[in-house]
């Protein structure tokens, strides 16, 4: 049985996350030759010390087989919305990827929702399963994020 929960960041926690950011930058990322994944793990425990990133993780039998990664701040545009921007979102194919995938957004919503965040997104690739996964939840085309190599 998968558990999901809460986690904060913690050296282990990071170490843990390690190999699974990895898998997860190879899956997603366009740039992949000319990058590595090299997460600024000190400024993550740094925001959460502050309560602006969270971390939701998914476990088999106490092994980290999933997570999913969100900050939430107010807007600088609208500074009375409290809003919520996906990071990063991932599932080991045998952790049963949809299903665990909607139980780490469950709790992210809610844990967000808790706090009294009204709105919530992700950057992801149109099409994608995980695409295909928040179209089903409700979550709907809002902008395009274009990118260019400088």
């Amino acid at each position: 049985m998968i558990s999901i929960q809460r986690e904060r960041y913690s050296d282990a926690l990071c170490q843990e996350l390690l190999p699974l950011l990895r898998d997860n930058w190879v899956r997603t990322e366009s740039y992949i030759s000319e990058l590595e994944i090299d997460p600024a793990f000190k400024k993550y425990k740094k925001l959460d010390e502050m309560d602006m990133v969270t971390c939701i993780t998914a476990r088999r039998d106490g092994a980290l087989v999933g997570y999913a990664i969100f900050f939430d701040n107010f807007s600088l545009h609208h500074q009375t919305v409290h809003t919520g921007h996906g990071d990063m979102i991932y599932v080991k194919d045998e952790a049963g990827l949809g299903r665990t995938a909607f139980r780490l957004l469950d709790a992210a919503e809610a844990h967000l929702r808790a706090k009294g965040v009204r709105y919530m997104g992700w950057f992801v690739r149109t099409g994608s399963r995980f695409y295909m996964i928040l179209k089903s939840r409700g979550y709907v085309d809002d902008e395009i994020v274009m990118e260019k190599k400088l």
